[in-house]
């Protein structure tokens, strides 16, 4: 199916990547996928919406970058196509809802 040009789609990190049950470690230590993620994810980018892809996360902007390294631990990039976007956040100071990739 081709998209329209103004279409993307946001992925929630907390509940749709990363399973919720593991969110309370706060390192991310444990924190396991929510099965067949990747791969739903891999479809979405490959077949519609390619690099409108955004991943999505509530959280303090210090917090960014041990999602990030949990994604990248996990190889979430190589395998669903999303890469990773350098500036990306939005929101107030205490709770961001921060934009830590796309697929462009």
């Amino acid at each position: 199916m081709i998209m329209n040009e103004s279409e993307a789609l946001g992925v929630d990190i907390g509940g749709v990547i990363i399973d919720r049950v593991s969110e309370d470690d706060q390192s991310y230590a444990g924190a396991v996928a929510v099965e067949g993620a990747f791969e739903a994810i891999a479809r979405l980018v490959q077949r519609r919406f390619r690099e409108h892809v955004w991943l999505v996360s509530r959280c303090e902007e210090s917090r960014e970058p041990v999602l990030v390294e949990w994604l990248e631990r996990h190889d979430f990039f190589g395998s669903t196509g999303v890469t990773r976007n350098q500036d990306s956040s939005a929101g107030n100071d205490t709770t961001r809802r921060r934009y830590v990739g796309n697929s462009g």
